[in-house]
């Protein structure tokens, strides 16, 4: 999966993203460092892989690409399996 497809997909659904890491969508390098020593320095803490934290996000954009046909298109492009494409769009409709 392309870093390109994650980045459309986060920042048209940024409101998927959970706390804090929804915050740092559209900040650049210097000002999400910052943001996160401020908030962060001294601890200890789990960063979750690239798809746990954009997994709706690229949920919500196969559901928008889709075209009645393209569950394999769709697999390949955001990552998923076919069957998962399938489960996602039935949860839609």
């Amino acid at each position: 999966m392309e870093k390109q497809t994650i980045r459309m997909a986060a920042v048209d659904h940024k409101e998927l993203i959970k706390p804090p890491f929804n915050e740092w969508i559209g900040l650049d390098g210097f000002d999400a460092l910052f943001e996160l020593c401020e908030n962060f320095s001294g601890m200890s803490f789990y960063v979750p892989s690239v798809k746990n934290i954009f997994s709706h996000c690229l949920e919500k954009a196969a559901q928008n690409e889709f075209d009645g046909y393209n569950f394999k298109y769709l697999a390949n492009r955001f990552g998923f399996t076919e069957r998962h494409i399938r489960h996602i769009i039935n949860k839609k409709m």
